[in-house]
């Protein structure tokens, strides 16, 4: 793998191009962040923004290579994280609000704030209580639990579900059945300690849910 990467490091700095977007596993992002910064200095030093996704959370914590006289940094996007609504513009107190509730839960167990850093202990608990809240306004789900996943369709852009991770709502359009809308989007960048530090927080239109994700 190593060396298939070695021929893609020969033409980025071929090409010195200012960004990359990385599409692999976390796990193969690190042999090529590896190659990175052992294949030597470009004609030009490189300056590379490497962006890619939520796998990149598997290196959270962990050193990254020394890429120095490198100038490389490594962007990824979170499903949630750690007091994301701080970075939120405008600001957002409902959804705020919603998040502290669950953090302050989350601290009488006693499991660490580390656990909140990669967000899938934020969306598992989002996705049980919109589990649990369509299994409560369905009068039998005991019996017809199958039908539960239908009843989820209801917190469509007009009824939207509120959890730690912010509106969660569906559109009812078949073509796009069962995708978000509108889901906020922590933006990370790894420090060289593999420390995750949020950059920004960002939406698919450009601004928070609201009237103008379900046009």
């Amino acid at each position: 793998m190593e060396e298939m990467f070695a021929d893609v490091f020969s033409r980025i700095c071929a090409e010195q191009p200012d960004q990359v977007y990385f599409a692999g596993r976390g796990a193969v992002l690190e042999v090529f962040l590896r190659t990175i910064a052992a294949n030597g200095i470009c004609v030009n030093d490189l300056n590379l923004d490497i962006i890619t996704s939520d796998d990149a959370s598997s290196l959270l914590n962990r050193p990254l290579p020394v890429f120095a006289p490198k100038q490389v940094r490594v962007f990824y996007t979170s499903v949630a994280t750690k007091d994301q609504w701080d970075r939120a513009v405008p600001p957002q107190p409902d959804n705020q609000a919603e998040y502290q509730k669950f953090e302050d839960a989350f601290k009488q167990w006693e499991l660490g704030e580390d656990a909140l850093v990669d967000g899938y202990a934020m969306s598992m608990h989002d996705a049980v209580l919109v589990a649990t809240a369509a299994a409560r306004g369905f009068e039998t789900a005991a019996e017809n639990y199958q039908l539960v996943a239908d009843w989820i369709k209801k917190f469509d852009c007009g009824g939207a579900f509120s959890g730690a991770t912010g509106k969660i709502a569906y559109k009812t359009d078949p073509a796009v059945q069962g995708n978000p809308v509108d889901k906020a989007m922590p933006i990370l960048r790894l420090e060289p300690d593999g420390r995750p530090v949020q950059e920004s927080l960002v939406w698919p239109s450009g601004q928070p849910f609201g009237p103008q994700s379900c046009g």
